[in-house]
């Protein structure tokens, strides 16, 4: 998934800026198709709460990593970070995927 270029990218010490933005629009778009996914799959699990409020976690999170992705795009083209600021976007990156990640286990459990 494009999520490892692109954490891989930003964990570098000399960063390419139009890799990353590259990346960060793969990335996006990624999470678009499976938020659509998961939306799906709601409609098949409406009747399981414990299913429903786990997917609706998924989406969130989703969603939230789309939001900061774009945060990421919007400052690098406007040359607005420092490594400061490009390091803790990185790190929200990060976390909202490791997020995701437990979430998605957390389902495969209950189904």
């Amino acid at each position: 998934m494009s999520i490892d270029k692109l954490i891989s990218e930003l964990s570098k010490e000399s960063i390419d800026i139009e890799k990353v933005i590259d990346y960060s629009k793969r990335t996006q778009s990624d999470y678009i198709s499976v938020s659509k996914a998961y939306f799906d799959l709601m409609v098949r699990f409406q009747s399981d709460v414990k299913k429903m409020g786990l997917l609706c976690k998924i989406i969130q999170e989703l969603i939230s990593s789309i939001e900061g992705i774009n945060n990421l795009i919007e400052s690098l083209n406007a040359k607005k970070l420092d490594g400061e600021g490009l390091g803790a976007l990185a790190g929200m990156v990060l976390k909202g995927e490791e997020t995701i990640n437990s979430l998605v286990e957390q389902f495969e459990e209950v189904n």
